[in-house]
């Protein structure tokens, strides 16, 4: 009993501690370089953006690259930026008029608030951090398949900036700001706009891009998911974007009403048509069947929660 009321005395300290020294959020802004631009973001930016110094501890030649913070179109928050780095799978694809039929990607890290360079860095990307910091080629690198953009996102988080009041307030606020820098983006590199998009992350980025978007009823989705990104796109007049497919690895893919839902996924994604009524049925009867179905070994079937889901006939 004494070293629970320790425990409780010294909890009660910290807290009355803390009270009085305040966390203050970081106060960032994006760094003007030498030559940008004073116009509206277009083509004229490229060459602003174009990453053509020796990265330090690189040994090996870079596929063309670019990287630099785009605004978010906040008029009350001038510094309210998302940070990107895309690498072009050809010399050109990003700059060159390309086909429709290109597809480009973009990787969203989770957290919420994880940088996206992590991904680039030690997973997905063409530079991979060893142990001693030394850096080596990912001879997998995504952008080998597609031009591929590792973003930090939302505002605040790794390289992208945001004052200390314009931090997102809600994931709702993340969505639009999203949107805009897309449209920040398609106007620096034009030919993104035509071409399919394929939205990727891991982890919380699940919640952010949200498949099931795609699968539910629009009637079901009012009630089990909030998309938020996705939501965002094609809630926009003109979205500046083609969004095509979306994949999500490990990830998380909403709250707790979102994954009484999961056991329809493989009944709609084989094509099954489920009514309304069988969706709300499944709500309710979900957390048994979640249980009996799903956390058994071996698995009763190939649509687990928490494995890669892609769906591709958008």
């Amino acid at each position: 009993m004494l070293g629970f009321a320790s425990v409780v005395l010294a909890v009660w300290a910290f807290l009355k501690c803390a009270a009085q020294f305040p966390v203050q959020v970081p106060n960032t802004y994006p760094h003007a370089y030498p030559g940008m631009p004073q116009t509206a973001y277009g083509p004229d930016w490229q060459n602003y953006f174009e990453v053509t110094d020796t990265l330090p501890n690189v040994t090996f030649p870079l596929a063309r690259n670019f990287a630099g913070n785009v605004g978010v179109n906040r008029a009350d928050h001038p510094n309210a930026t998302l940070f990107f780095w895309g690498f072009e799978k050809l010399n050109g694809s990003l700059t060159d008029v390309a086909s429709e039929t290109d597809p480009w990607i973009i990787w969203l890290n989770g957290g919420p608030g994880s940088s996206s360079m992590i991904g680039l860095m030690t997973e997905n990307g063409l530079l991979q951090v060893t142990g001693n910091f030394s850096i080596v080629e990912n001879e997998f690198s995504w952008h080998k398949l597609a031009d591929t953009f590792w973003v930090d996102q939302p505002v605040g988080t790794g390289y992208a900036t945001s004052d200390d009041t314009g931090y997102v307030p809600d994931e709702d606020q993340l969505g639009r700001d999203f949107v805009e820098f897309l449209s920040n983006i398609v106007a620096i590199f034009p030919s993104l706009a035509s071409r399919p998009l394929y939205l990727a992350g891991e982890s919380y980025a699940g919640v952010y891009i949200a498949s099931l978007f795609f699968i539910l009823p629009p009637e079901i989705l009012t009630t089990c998911t909030q998309p938020y990104i996705t939501k965002a796109i094609f809630s926009t007049p003109n979205p500046p974007v083609r969004l095509a497919k979306i994949a999500i690895g490990d990830g998380i893919i909403g709250d707790d009403t979102t994954h009484r839902v999961l056991p329809i996924v493989c009944a709609l994604l084989l094509r099954s048509v489920v009514s309304q009524h069988i969706c709300k049925a499944h709500c309710v009867q979900a957390p048994r069947r979640h249980i009996s179905v799903y956390l058994r070994l071996p698995p009763s079937t190939i649509c687990l929660p928490g494995q890669t889901y892609v769906y591709r006939d958008m």
